[in-house]
């Protein structure tokens, strides 16, 4: 209804030439209820045989729904199949990511993929839409064995709130595509608060499974606060906020993510991750102040691990690791150095709650050097619990220069 233009036509074949309309047209296969044209033109031509036929163009250009979409394909039906086969490809220069998704949520996509997109992918633009088709029509899009459909794109400045629950990336550049029953996107560069992604790839592997599996790989660079404030505005903070709840770091760091979420609710089925420190400074609320603090941290579902990292405490070189975490899913921090006359003299007056009581002695009458552990004890689950420290020495190496009598 609605469609002008001029027909050429014999009984072996012919071509229309398309100048206005249609209005509207229907894809059953792939939409619930018609689409609105607001422009077609170009070129159809067909052939016809005994036992069939064939429909191609090469013109096709289609303004529907806010988008310009040029067509090229081509179609073969016979007279003992049930439905033609078709080859097609759809390109589009650019448009908005509202208008072009309203073109890509085909029916056979499930209800919770629709209700992904739409509340993950909020503004930007896409370049350089490439949809292939080839099947037949009636198996489309998932049905076709090897073929089906294939989508390619470019999205640039995307807000991605590719989880409820879970900090939104801004300002996300990528490389979308799908193939078959399968969802991959390649970012090129994202925001995730301050920090800047460097690789980053999100896949949906069976986009008919239920429930959808989102499965998110990559790391970003940035200061070690951001990945601090990552966890404690996800929903992580319920099994790992209370072991971080006490510590606070800034400076450079990576953070490699590896997870999978159910989506569109955002409960993670599989997570871990590292977070590598290079000379951050990091504080414990109660503990020591670090400095230079370098190397990796590790997480997962069920807690946090600190393999080998070294610092500076009271520019002293001291290493730190993490014990098994309690029963109650309290962080145990160990920590170990050397003391000398020098350190002591800084430990007594330094302004934390290692600091001992400051006596001048000290700097007179310690020789020698001896080994020394730390453990800070961080709440579990209840984080209203006390923190406790403890700190031992064996005093190995080291003597007192006692005045007098009191040096017999």
């Amino acid at each position: 209804k609605g469609v002008h233009g001029r027909v050429e036509a014999t009984a072996e074949g012919g071509r229309f030439t398309l100048s206005r309309g249609p209005r509207e047209f229907t894809l059953p296969s792939f939409y619930r209820g018609a689409r609105k044209v607001a422009s077609a033109t170009g070129t159809v031509e067909w052939t016809l045989g005994t036992e069939g036929g064939a429909a191609w163009s090469d013109d096709l250009v289609i303004r529907s729904e806010g988008v310009e979409a040029t067509i090229n394909g081509a179609g073969l039906w016979r007279t003992d199949t049930a439905s033609p086969f078709v080859t097609t490809t759809v390109t589009l220069d650019e448009g908005t990511v509202g208008a072009v998704s309203s073109l890509l949520l085909i029916k056979k996509l499930p209800g919770a993929f629709h209700t992904w997109f739409k509340g993950a992918v909020k503004g930007g633009t896409v370049k350089r839409l490439t949809i292939a088709t080839q099947g037949y029509v009636h198996a489309l899009p998932f049905d076709a064995g090897p073929s089906g459909i294939t989508l390619s794109a470019d999205i640039r400045g995307v807000e991605f709130a590719y989880a409820p629950g879970w900090p939104q990336a801004s300002d996300v550049s990528a490389r979308i595509r799908v193939r078959g029953r399968r969802f991959d996107a390649r970012v090129i560069s994202a925001k995730l608060f301050g920090a800047r992604s460097k690789r980053f790839a999100m896949v949906i592997p069976n986009l008919t499974a239920r429930p959808l599996r989102l499965d998110i790989n990559g790391t970003v660079s940035g200061d070690a606060a951001d990945a601090l404030r990552f966890v404690r505005e996800s929903v992580l903070d319920s099994s790992l906020g209370h072991q971080l709840s006490e510590l606070a770091a800034t400076g450079p760091c990576e953070i490699a993510l590896n997870m999978a979420l159910e989506v569109p609710v955002g409960r993670p089925k599989r997570l871990a991750g590292t977070v590598k420190l290079n000379e951050n400074r990091v504080t414990t609320g109660i503990g020591p102040v670090l400095e230079n603090a370098s190397g990796t941290l590790e997480f997962d579902l069920d807690g946090l691990r600190l393999r080998k990292a070294t610092a500076l405490y009271l520019d002293t070189p001291v290493m730190l690791s993490t014990q098994p975490a309690l029963d109650d899913g309290a962080t145990v921090i160990a920590m170990q150095g050397t003391a000398d006359r020098a350190f002591l003299k800084r430990l007594s007056a330094a302004p934390d709650p290692l600091a001992l009581e400051k006596h001048s002695l000290l700097d007179r009458i310690v020789k020698g050097r001896s080994k020394w552990q730390a453990s800070l004890q961080l709440p579990g689950r209840e984080r209203n619990a006390p923190r406790m420290l403890r700190i031992t020495t064996p005093l190995t190496g080291m003597a007192l220069d006692l005045p007098g009598a009191l040096g017999k």
